[in-house]
């Protein structure tokens, strides 16, 4: 067996030791003693270098290596194990140059991979020779051939404590088991290997490999503490078993979900595209479906029930103001409740939220303008241009508003388009800042249209529009039409 890198050390330790660690030798020598030579022989000392793979598993080899000193010793060192006295020999080694240190002697003896498993006290006994007196080390080391200890680490996490010590009931924790040799540090890197099994109070639950999570459903458990174990059985001779535990306490289910408010408090179902449904909403932290009842506020009736898939994040679902049979519902004002389910049955009903239901409708109107009192023409071809000014019927809300213009100008091209009556006084008529959202008209009679903004382009009731010319030519045959929608 070659010599190992820590060996090398406890090696140059060993040497310096033996300065102070100096035995005499007198008398017989014992038969299994140091040899003792004529007076006047000079002294010897061994020492025995730590064992490097202790506890060495059956299968495998590691050496018992002794120093003499000084280093021109010569001769044989035998190896005992001194068991209450009685010493056995282990074996024996012929003493030579240490390949690694220089100016160190050394002999070594491998421990064969089948010596018989027990504890052993080795002894390095040094017999001398015609200079040098023999020695031995002194204590004895113990060392044992049996399997290395292992240790087994359980760790365990969660989603609602990353540390796996609390879960909540129908969480899904994760188990993850590792190993780790229990010996003393050694230069051979030994891995255990065998089987796991992941017990839950005494029920197996799962057997993951080695450092692969398990995952755990808590769904079956009872509230309160429980004892997860992780028991390693190894599956040769070179690693014991081992275990590990875990507890876990289960605490009640909470539903993780909240609401939103509608995306509007107040829709108008008619199908003509103007805030026709109202979007329900909410997020879930995790996995869950939705089930979202409407009750009439009036009668306290259900309508309609709509239901969400089960899924994590945010959901959303739209109510079109209709019932079960697909009929548009009374207007009115509406209890909207939305009930979150998670992945093991448990429930929670989110605050209630009220819509109205308004049967008002967008109602579209066509109007073609005529030539008013404040329609102004330079009658410059350099500054052509014109304006009109329609007034609604009223102030209500409106949809949208389009104008529409049908003209002719010569390069450059002219421009048409609204008022804005967010930068420009409605006494005040300038196309050149007041002029926006704009079109440009063709070189040639045709139509051009322009969408406003009932916000933007008018004014209380008063709309007002700008034709504008070429260079070279003002606008031609002129007129405007204005389409708008009224809800009511």
């Amino acid at each position: 067996m070659a010599r190992s890198g820590p060996n090398l050390l406890r090696g140059a330790a060993a040497l310096v030791a033996a300065l102070s660690m100096i035995w005499l030798s007198a008398g017989a020598a014992a038969a299994a003693g140091p040899t003792v030579l004529a007076a006047g022989a000079t002294v010897s000392a061994t020492i025995l270098d730590p064992i490097d793979l202790n506890p060495k598993p059956a299968g495998y080899t590691t050496a018992l290596i002794a120093h003499v000193t000084p280093n021109t010793a010569t001769g044989t060192v035998t190896f005992y194990d001194d068991n209450a006295g009685t010493r056995t020999v282990l074996g024996s080694g012929v003493l030579g140059p240490d390949a690694f240190i220089a100016g160190v002697i050394t002999a070594s003896y491998t421990v064969p991979a089948d010596q018989a498993a027990g504890t052993y006290h080795v002894i390095a006994v040094y017999e001398g020779d015609d200079t040098f007196a023999g020695s031995e080390s002194a204590p004895a080391q113990t060392f044992t051939v049996g399997p290395r200890p292992s240790v087994t680490h359980i760790a365990v996490s969660g989603v609602h404590d990353a540390s796996g010590a609390t879960a909540q009931k129908g969480d899904v924790e994760s188990v993850t088991v590792t190993l780790t040799d229990g010996g003393p540090a050694t230069s051979t890197a030994l891995t255990p290997n065998g089987t796991i099994s992941v017990l839950v109070d005494g029920v197996v639950k799962g057997a993951p490999a080695i450092g692969s999570p398990l995952s755990l459903a808590t769904a079956g458990l009872t509230l309160g503490v429980h004892t997860i174990r992780a028991q390693f059985t190894s599956s040769d001779v070179v690693f014991a078993n081992s275990a590990a535990e875990a507890a876990i306490t289960i605490v009640s289910n909470q539903v993780e979900a909240i609401g939103s408010a509608p995306s509007l408090t107040t829709f108008y179902p008619y199908p003509d595209k103007f805030k026709d449904t109202t979007a329900l909403r909410g997020v879930r932290y995790e996995t869950a479906s939705v089930t979202v009842r409407i009750y009439s506020a009036a009668t306290g009736k259900l309508v309609r029930t709509l239901s969400v898939p089960s899924g994590t994040g945010s959901w959303s679902t739209a109510w079109n103001g209709r019932n079960t049979a697909g009929n548009l519902v009374a207007a009115g004002k509406y209890n909207v409740r939305q009930t979150v389910r998670d992945a093991i049955g448990a429930s929670k009903t989110l605050p209630t939220v009220s819509v109205n239901v308004s049967l008002k409708r967008i109602y579209i109107h066509k109007v073609t303008l005529k030539k008013s009192l404040s329609q102004r023409s330079a009658g410059v071809p350099a500054n052509g241009w014109v304006g009109w000014r329609f007034t609604l019927p009223s102030a209500a809300v409106y949809k949208k508003l389009v104008f529409g213009v049908y003209g002719r100008t010569n390069l450059p091209a002219g421009l048409f388009g609204p008022h804005d009556y967010r930068y420009c006084p409605s006494s005040t008529w300038n196309w050149y800042s007041c002029m926006a959202p704009f079109s440009t008209f063709p070189t040639s009679l045709g139509w051009k249209s322009v969408t406003g903004s009932v916000t933007r382009n008018r004014s209380g009731t008063v709309v007002r529009m700008y034709a504008v010319g070429g260079n070279h030519t003002a606008v031609g045959y002129a007129r405007v039409v204005v389409t708008y929608g009224v809800l009511r």
